[in-house]
């Protein structure tokens, strides 16, 4: 199985407006990205130790990208399960969202599933509960969406 990383959402108030006739690269509060997004990691984005982030730069999916995201569900409970609970949730559910959105086995995939996960700050001070799964390219831009044809 490959390693994984943590993307730390840090809290942030509100999510920023793109204008209705789009853009070449927005950026998007981590939390508010939607499956189907594609984005550009940050230059500094230490993919083998984990890195906090607020925004991510959102493009079109035809342009060159990093990553993409593949799935997104809402952690139920009230007080902060930690990290390592958090991981958890986020590899068994990213594994499937993987699949059910590319229609490929991770495990023979040339990409990697990355999950963005709440910190303790932004449970508690944004409300944050969003666990969103990035599928990313570490070798070669991607220039189409991942998802399956239907």
């Amino acid at each position: 199985m490959k390693s994984s990383f943590f993307l730390r959402i840090t809290g942030v108030a509100a999510a920023l407006v793109v204008s209705a006739l789009g853009c070449a690269a927005c950026s998007t509060v981590a939390v508010d990205l939607n499956v189907g997004e594609c984005i550009k990691l940050p230059s500094d984005a230490d993919l083998d130790n984990g890195f906090e982030v607020s925004s991510v730069s959102t493009t079109a999916c035809s342009k060159s990208h990093d990553g993409e995201a593949v799935g997104m569900k809402t952690i139920e409970g009230e007080s902060y399960p930690g990290q390592d609970e958090l991981y958890a949730q986020a590899k068994t559910f990213c594994r499937s969202a993987f699949k059910d959105y590319t229609g490929a086995d991770l495990d023979s995939s040339p990409l990697e599933v990355f999950p963005l996960l709440p910190t303790e700050d932004s449970w508690s001070h944004s409300q944050d509960r969003a666990l969103v799964c990035v599928a990313v390219s570490r070798d070669d831009p991607l220039h189409q969406s991942l998802k399956k044809n239907t």
